[in-house]
């Protein structure tokens, strides 16, 4: 699980090598969000995230910041930047998604249990929501 997304191809070793920057990005992309409606990343989430691509990646060793690097495709820190900027343009889509998901008007309202609620939508649904 990524994100709390059940994935169709659960284990990383599956989906993350055939796009290792995108699967970066995808699993990024919700420490990112925390960060962005609440000020910080809830514990261990962003590290779990990087932990996931890492072992989709074989990469479970101990790796310095260039081997990171050329991992992500040449910058980790350009990967984070960029997935920063795609999660602010979309912030309004994603703040839509995770109310309704949370069944919320607003984040304002969200605590951190919520934040660890067994969340469903459909597709169809998440759709939408990010209208």
């Amino acid at each position: 699980m990524a994100g709390g997304v059940t994935l169709i191809e659960p284990h990383p070793a599956t989906w993350v090598p055939r796009h290792p920057v995108h699967a970066l990005e995808f699993v990024l992309a919700g420490a990112v969000a925390e960060d962005q409606a609440l000020g910080h990343f809830l514990p261990g989430s962003y590290d779990g995230d990087l932990k996931l691509w890492r072992i989709g990646m074989g990469a479970t060793g101990e790796l310095d910041q260039s081997e990171l690097d050329e991992l992500a495709g040449g910058s980790l820190a350009a990967v984070k930047r960029d997935t920063a900027t795609w999660v602010t343009a979309n912030w309004q889509r994603i703040r839509a998604v995770v109310c309704g998901l949370a069944g919320i008007e607003s984040l304002s309202e969200v605590t951190t249990m919520e934040l660890g609620a067994d969340w469903t939508l459909s597709e169809s649904q998440v759709a939408t929501l990010a209208r």
